[in-house]
């Protein structure tokens, strides 16, 4: 879900020529790479992560991106 709600602001952005969405879709897309790359995944990709603790570890991982950006900005 969290990739298809990534894929639909990449489409959006693109639609509307809206920079802003078209970079939250792929902060999302990282987050989730790289929360799964990290060790944490559902059941369905091998691991043990509960649904809710999988969105968790995603958000956080948005979370610390965004405060890297924003430091770097």
């Amino acid at each position: 879900m969290i990739l298809s709600a990534a894929m639909l602001l990449e489409w959006l952005g693109g639609r509307h020529d809206d920079e802003r969405l078209v970079r939250a879709a792929a902060l999302m897309r990282t987050a989730v790479e790289d929360t799964v790359a990290a060790g944490t995944a559902t059941g369905d990709l091998g691991g043990s992560a509960s649904t809710s603790g999988f969105a968790q570890a995603v958000a956080h991982a948005i979370d610390a991106s965004a405060a890297d950006a924003t430091v770097r900005g």
